[in-house]
């Protein structure tokens, strides 16, 4: 939730679902996706 606010007060709108978004931030947490791939996966997502 607080990675989808981040970007909403940055100006970016999403098109995230539940299970995507909880995927990327557990995986960046993790350390299993590394930040090239997060903004990478955020970028395809940008509308």
């Amino acid at each position: 939730m607080l990675m989808v606010l981040t970007l909403w007060s940055d100006g970016f709108r999403h098109d995230f679902c539940t299970d995507a978004t909880v995927d990327l931030v557990l995986g960046v947490a993790a350390g299993d996706v590394s930040s090239e791939d997060s903004a990478v996966m955020t970028a395809s997502l940008e509308q």
